[in-house]
């Protein structure tokens, strides 16, 4: 899997907060080896915002669609990813999303108790919902 160096901004969106750029490799082994990707797709980038404790990061998966769209693939604790596409959303840009799945969930421990954290993945872009839908379904992530 080959990743480019510089992914192109053409829609202007950000994300907020700290987040780091990283290899495919090193995305691999911090998501524990659930990369949220659309198979076939060259990766333009990835990035990653570490999460709390032993949570797992939010991570970015920026690629090229056939269409010269640069489509996002975001997974991550449900209540992040759904504020960063419901922040992108409100640009009124185009932007679309897939609906979210549940992706494998972390089960961290806090202080002697357990506690489930649920996460998701959508795809965003300058594309129809219902295209959007169908690359979302393409994605395989491991429990």
């Amino acid at each position: 899997m080959q990743v480019n160096a510089v992914a192109p901004d053409e829609e202007g969106l950000s994300f907020d907060g700290l987040w780091q750029t990283v290899d495919a490799q090193r995305a691999a082994a911090e998501t524990g080896g659930n990369l949220p990707r659309i198979e076939g797709l060259p990766i333009l980038e990835i990035q990653l915002q570490r999460g709390n404790g032993d949570e797992r990061p939010t991570v970015v998966v920026y690629q090229q669609h056939p269409s010269g769209k640069v489509i996002r693939t975001i997974e991550g604790p449900m209540e992040r990813v759904e504020e960063l596409v419901a922040r992108h959303s409100a640009q009124n840009l185009g932007l679309h999303a897939s609906q979210p799945d549940l992706t494998p969930p972390d089960y961290l421990g806090d202080g002697g108790t357990n506690r489930r954290v649920l996460r998701i993945v959508t795809v965003t872009g300058l594309l129809p919902a219902d295209s959007l839908n169908a690359l979302a379904k393409t994605i395989a992530l491991k429990e």
